[in-house]
C-alpha cells in the first residue's frame, strides 16, 4: 500500500483532503515496517495540513484525533519527549470543546486520550497516578463496554498490566494479565496476547509462584512458536526464568539475569 502511486505519487494529492489522506496512510504504513520516525512525520504533516483549514479539520475530526494520538505513540517510543503533554492537553481540549455530530468520534476520542494518558504515565514512570487513573477508567470502561471493540479493551488490559507492574503491584498485574489472556478473541492483536502470556510468566517469577511456572512457561513457549513469535529475546527470557525456578540462589538468579543485559 505504501508504494501505490496514489499514495506517494506527487501529483495525485493536490487538495488538503487528499494530501491528508495520504500522508496519514504513508504514517500508518510506516509504523507497520518499523520506521517510528519516518511515521512521526507524516503524521505531523497531517496535523499541520488540518490545523491551516479548520473548515475541513471539522470534517476530518477523526484523522486528526488519530493523528495526534500516534504523534503521541511515536514520540513517546523515540524518547521525544518534550511535545507529549502539549499534544495530551490538545486532545483533552478536544474532549471538551468539540462536538462532531458522530456517535463513534466521541468514543474514539475518550479511548485515545486515555490510552495516550495512560502510555504517558507509564513512560514517565508515575506509577501512582497511573494506578489512580486506571481505578478511573476500569469504572469507564464499563460504562462503555458495548461500544469498544475487542482489540481496544485488549490494548486497555495491557498498559494496565503494564501500569501494575511497574507499580509492583504484581497482584493487581496477576488479575489484568488473567483478563487479558482469557478474551476469546485473541487473534486480534497477537503482538499483545504473545506479550501477555511472557508477562504472565514474569509476574509469577515475580511472586515466587514456581510450582506454577514450568507449566506456564512450556504453555507460553507452545503459544509464541504456534503463532511464529518465538523470536531469540523472547524465549532466551523464558528459558532463563526455566534455569532460575530450579535454583534456590538468590545470587545464581542473579548472575543468569546479568548474560540478559
Amino acid at each position: 500500500i505504501g508504494a501505490n502511486p496514489l499514495i506517494v505519487g506527487k501529483n495525485t494529492a493536490l487538495s488538503v483532503r487528499a494530501a491528508s489522506i495520504c500522508y496519514y496512510t504513508q504514517g500508518f504504513c510506516q509504523l507497520a515496517s518499523g520506521s517510528t520516525e519516518e511515521a512521526l512525520v507524516r503524521f505531523k504533516r497531517v496535523k499541520d495540513l488540518l490545523d491551516q483549514q479548520p473548515h475541513i479539520r471539522e470534517d476530518l475530526m477523526k484523522r486528526y484525533v488519530r493523528s495526534i494520538a500516534r504523534m503521541i505513540e511515536c514520540s513517546i517510543s523515540l524518547g521525544q519527549l518534550n511535545e507529549v503533554p502539549v499534544l495530551l492537553n490538545l486532545l483533552e481540549d478536544l474532549s471538551r470543546t468539540s462536538s462532531p455530530d458522530h456517535p463513534d468520534y466521541h468514543i474514539l476520542l475518550w479511548r485515545e486520550t486515555a490510552q495516550m494518558r495512560l502510555r504517558w504515565l507509564i513512560r514517565t514512570e508515575d506509577y501512582s497516578e497511573a494506578l489512580e487513573f486506571i481505578r478511573q477508567l476500569d469504572g469507564e470502561l464499563e460504562e462503555r463496554s458495548g461500544k469498544l471493540m475487542k482489540e481496544h479493551l485488549a490494548v486497555f488490559h495491557y498498559l494496565f498490566v503494564v501500569a501494575s507492574i511497574g507499580a509492583k503491584d504484581l497482584h493487581r498485574a496477576l488479575y489484568w494479565v488473567n483478563q487479558l489472556m482469557n478474551d476469546n478473541e485473541n487473534q486480534l492483536r497477537q503482538d499483545l496476547f504473545a506479550f501477555a502470556r511472557i508477562l504472565n510468566v514474569i509476574v509469577h517469577y515475580e511472586l515466587g509462584n514456581y510450582e506454577l511456572l514450568e507449566y506456564n512457561i512450556r504453555s507460553a513457549m507452545r503459544y509464541l512458536q504456534r503463532r511464529q513469535r518465538d523470536f531469540p529475546m523472547e524465549m532466551q527470557l523464558l528459558e532463563a526464568i526455566k534455569k532460575m525456578i530450579k535454583l534456590s540462589s538468590a545470587e545464581k538468579h542473579q548472575q543468569i539475569w546479568l548474560t540478559l543485559s
